[in-house]
């Protein structure tokens, strides 16, 4: 039987991601600076009570325009923390322009899950906050970054 890959080939296998669905944002919103340094812009929120907490450190990011100095926070949106946990990720704190959620996959040794972010850095920073919904789960969720550099035209 002949070999397949030539020797000392790594051969990976890709595995599956979770499923993930984005959650909507309006945005006018952006995420203020956190109140402690050692609080990192980005985790998992495993109930709606954190959710809550984690939505009111929005600000409205064009309070400089005179027209919407009233404008309020919206609520959050209605997810189910029985069927969803979520992920979120503050361009803010990555000094990103924007982000994506590529993919969720379960770490070698199967105690967390690995959510990999394609972090876009350029001239513009913005305060958004990515939010995310994955299937329902108690496991830690370590965030793996690939940084991208637009430099423009």
């Amino acid at each position: 039987m002949g070999c397949l890959f030539a020797p000392g080939t790594a051969w990976t296998v890709e595995k599956e991601s979770l499923s993930f669905q984005s959650v909507n944002v309006p945005p006018e919103l952006g995420l203020r600076p956190l109140p402690e340094e050692e609080v990192h812009y980005k985790g998992a929120t495993y109930t709606r009570e954190a959710f809550v907490a984690l939505w009111e450190l929005q600000e409205n990011v064009m309070s400089d325009f005179p027209r919407l100095l009233n404008w309020l926070i919206p609520d959050p949106p209605p997810l189910d923390f029985t069927r969803h946990t979520v992920l979120w990720f503050s361009n803010r704190g990555a000094g990103a322009s924007f982000v994506e959620l590529e993919r969720v996959v379960m770490s070698e040794d199967g105690d967390a899950l690995e959510a990999h972010v394609k972090v876009v850095h350029s001239d513009f920073v913005s305060k958004k906050l990515n939010l995310w919904t994955i299937p329902k789960t108690h496991r830690p969720v370590v965030f793996r970054e690939k940084k991208v550099f637009n430099e423009g035209p």
